[in-house]
């Protein structure tokens, strides 16, 4: 019988508390000091000021180029602001050429007579012309005639505040990266976003100081930026331990009377732990282990171990190794034992090419039942580059085996290649092409489950300034059956999203559409089919203000006739919708509904009473109805989601038809308790009922609370 482990689980968390290094040091931690120490630079070096004099030089008059936009329209309006509803100030006649300031997506802004107006690119086009400068005359700063010591002596004095600013530059940007560099920049991450913002502000600063260092420096003739020196490495550790204890409970009752009660007591233990051991060697340790008490003693555990090596920033190695399993007390036919080990490498001998390659060896063994026992290899290869400044490519292969210890199962294997083409056309917008190929083959001769897959996609994506994001994709796709034919399928598929955000408004509105057509129409089992969906989602309750929310979403499928079989149409629909307030804290509300609803279409049947069926709604159509509610904070020391749903569902087309009512409740949330302990829960509430009183009512309750303490020791 596996043993509790909440004794063990207090022991090993206090063991693990106290051997970690508490040396924290955090990327904010790094910000006062860095403005501390810009501050204080700029102020000793403000003096230098009082010693410049500006003189006036003559100058011959130079040719010089400058870009113009000329009118190619016989009559365009200048407009006040770069939108239709801007009024127009004066209309420009066809030749006309104005100063041009910048171009931004169809607006064009140009000077004339002092003032910056808007014209239409479709109206305008972009040349240059060559003039005369005007000016005759310089203005120069220089030191004035004797100072040039004592300016050396001022910019020599912050040297050792220049080296201290610099290394925190460097510190923080190699935390950054140690913390976040796995995460993709376009994925959400608020902890990730706010140590950006800190090291955007480190950056500023070191760069604020070097511009005015660099320019006094010049003037003084020449005097070099401190030199800066590397401290000795010393290793960083990283991570997290959590410790957790919960409970389930569940309670099924039929017109009062129990019928069933579980009670279910768990705990878990888990650890993930980063060590730098130099600049170019990483190692990843992770170990996890879940236990059920009570109701089915069960226990998972699983442990996980990998080395990074990194070769002079062109070449990246990773060795990891794995090992898992699962035992039940109560019924061990589920056991199991797994082992993983892979290797995976990158390789950038250039800014314009990169190369990947990986294999992975997964074992999985069933103690009491070596039917089941399989292994798993897989190949993936890649590569990727830049074809020049505005087009990339990629092309990926992998390649997965499947071998049975037993012959009654049968090998199989899965290849999969992949290629991709995006083209640049500015604005932070690209075309993309992109295709595959996936072949599935099984040992046995004439197997009918052997297919193959293959497709081909064009996509446009825009993300122009202002907070706007929009896709458009055309896809085509198709599978084949290399036995049984008659199960080929040809697909076309086609989206588009559109997305607009700033700092009042979140409107976003997706349509897909997907049509299959199978190879022989004589096969009942496999139907044609066409089917739509409409997302679309808006909430002006960003900022601090409130505002009014709205999601919906429309989903159609419909089967195509088939061989006289019955062709019938799903809708389902979804709607929700209310009040929102913004800020750190976001609380949403708001009723909801809902509706499912099949079309049955068999022309030609009749019914019990001979009439034409034709069209009718079946009886399983449904409708959910009630209130939604979401609250999210992000209010140090605490961050938290909660939502809480509760509706009512009918078959709105069977008479007298029971009412059925639920209510869901989840939350999560986290409160920092020190700078390096973190309190973290997690909760689900189910009930569900009905207005019959032969009806099943269930009530599920599922709580999980935990410690997580954050170790690392940063310095340097």
């Amino acid at each position: 019988m596996i043993k509790p482990l909440g004794t063990l689980l207090a022991v090993a968390l206090a063991v693990s508390l106290a051997t970690i290094p508490v040396q924290a040091n955090t990327i904010k931690q790094f910000e006062v000091p860095a403005r501390q120490t810009a501050i204080r630079i700029l102020e000793t070096l403000k003096p230098i000021e009082s010693l410049i004099e500006e003189t006036q030089i003559p100058v011959e008059p130079q040719q010089v180029t400058r870009e113009v936009v000329e009118i190619i329209g016989s009559r365009v309006n200048l407009r006040a602001a770069p939108n239709l509803e801007s009024p127009v100030v004066r209309v420009a006649l066809e030749g006309e050429r104005f100063k041009h300031v910048s171009t931004d997506g169809e607006w064009r802004a140009i000077r004339d007579n002092g003032q910056t107006l808007y014209v239409s690119t479709e109206y305008s086009r972009l040349d240059e012309e060559t003039v005369a400068s005007t000016d005759s005359i310089k203005t120069v700063r220089q030191l004035r005639e004797g100072t040039d010591n004592r300016a050396r002596d001022i910019l020599s004095s912050v040297g050792r505040d220049y080296r201290r600013l610099e290394l925190l530059r460097k510190e923080a940007g190699r935390q950054y990266d140690s913390e976040y560099g796995n995460i993709p920049e376009d994925s959400a991450h608020p902890e990730r976003d706010r140590a950006r913002e800190s090291l955007n502000k480190i950056q500023k600063y070191h760069r604020l100081v070097s511009q005015y260092y660099q320019r006094y420096s010049d003037m003084a003739g020449g005097v070099e930026l401190p030199a800066t020196t590397e401290p000795r490495w010393r290793p960083r550790f990283s991570g997290s331990i959590e410790a957790g204890f919960g409970t389930n409970t569940a309670e099924s009752k039929v017109a009062g009377t129990t019928i069933s009660d579980t009670d279910v007591s768990r705990s878990n233990l888990a650890a993930n732990v980063n060590a730098e051991l130099s600049p170019n060697d990483r190692i990843n340790l992770q170990f996890g282990r879940t236990e059920e008490i009570h109701f089915v003693p069960s226990a998972r555990t699983r442990a996980r171990g990998a080395y990074t090596r990194r070769f002079d920033d062109k070449a990246r190695l990773t060795a990891h190794a794995g090992l898992s399993n699962y035992r039940n007390d109560a019924d061990d036919t589920g056991d199991l034992d797994r082992s993983e080990f892979g290797v995976q490498g990158v390789v950038t001998p250039s800014p314009t090419f990169r190369a990947t390659g990986g294999v992975a060896i997964t074992s999985t063994a069933y103690p009491n039942d070596d039917a089941r026992d399989v292994n798993d290899t897989r190949l993936e290869l890649g590569a990727g580059g830049d074809l020049s400044e505005s087009v990339q490519w990629n092309a990926a292969y992998r390649h997965a085996n499947h071998s049975f210890d037993i012959d009654s199962l049968t090998d199989n294997s899965q290849g999969h290649l992949e290629g991709s083409l995006i083209f640049e056309t500015g604005d932070q917008s690209a075309i993309i092409v992109d295709g595959h190929l996936e072949s599935n083959s099984f040992d046995a001769n004439n197997d009918p489950r052997e297919y193959s897959r293959h497709g081909l996609r064009l996509a446009t994506r825009s993300r122009p300034l202002g907070g706007a994001q929009n896709e458009f994709s055309l896809e085509w796709r198709g599978k084949s059956f290399a036995v049984d034919d008659l199960r080929d399928f040809t697909e076309f598929r086609g989206g588009f999203r559109s997305r607009e955000y700033n700092a009042e408004t979140d409107r976003e509105t997706a349509l897909r559409l997907n049509y299959r057509r199978y190879g022989n129409d004589t096969v009942v089992a496999f139907l044609d089919y066409i089917e739509a969906r409409l997302d679309t989602r808006r909430d002006r309750g960003r900022e601090t203000t409130t505002g009014l929310f709205s999601e919906g979403d429309l989903y159609i499928q419909y089967f195509m006739e088939n061989n006289g079989v019955e062709r019938n149409a799903l809708i389902t629909q979804y709607a929700w919708l209310g009040i929102s307030t913004g800020g750190r804290t976001v609380f949403r509300i708001g009723p909801h509904i809902a509706s499912n609803t099949e079309i049955v279409v068999v022309d030609g049947a009749t019914g019990p009473d001979g009439d034409d069926l034709g069209t009718f709604e079946s009886p399983n159509s449904t409708i959910r109805y009630g209130a939604k509610a979401e609250l999210r904070t992000r209010e140090r020391p605490l961050r938290a989601r909660v939502s809480a749903r509760y509706e009512l569902l009918k078959q709105y087309n069977i008479d007298n038809a029971p009412t059925l009512d639920r209510l869901h409740i989840e939350g999560q949330g986290m409160y920092s308790i020190t700078p390096r302990v973190d309190a973290s829960a997690q909760i689900k509430l189910y009930t569900s009922g009905s207005d019959d009183p032969n009806a099943t009512e269930t009530t599920e309750t599922d709580l999980l609370v935990g410690l997580i303490y954050h170790l690392g020791s940063r310095g340097r």
